[in-house]
């Protein structure tokens, strides 16, 4: 439900990282398809994954240094989508991991639903 609702800010998102960092959607798409495929079935380290996306998409001087951050911010799409998610600790190493690779017949609600859901949940609360 989470994820759903963030899908929300990914527009915002893709619009800041264009306007800030000089990424081109089209780039950020292929960056985000690679991350799917990269994490199918495993988890994977940070430096291995830019490896593997750098290795596998071409990619703009501006994208692969925004890329290579230490903020992960080209990572941040793939997040909201639910593609991408903190895996276990190799060593002082952080992993990356699919989500959806732990319950395969999940069905995601609508973004907007599932934003207004949260909203209402949140309300009732406080």
């Amino acid at each position: 439900m989470y994820v759903a609702a963030l899908k929300t800010k990914l527009s915002e998102a893709q619009e800041w990282l264009e306007k800030t960092q000089g990424v081109r959607l089209s780039e950020l798409e292929a960056i985000t398809a690679e991350i799917k495929t990269v994490l199918y079935d495993r988890p994977v380290t940070r430096d291995d994954l830019v490896r593997q996306i750098e290795s596998r998409v071409t990619l703009s001087n501006a994208c692969r240094k925004a890329l290579r951050s230490a903020w992960g911010i080209l990572l941040r799409p793939a997040a909201l989508q639910g593609m991408l998610a903190f895996g276990p600790n190799i060593g002082p190493k952080s992993t990356f991991f699919r989500p959806d690779s732990l319950t395969r017949n999940w069905k995601e609600p609508a973004t907007t639903e599932a934003f207004s859901e949260l909203f209402r949940r949140f309300a009732r609360k406080h």
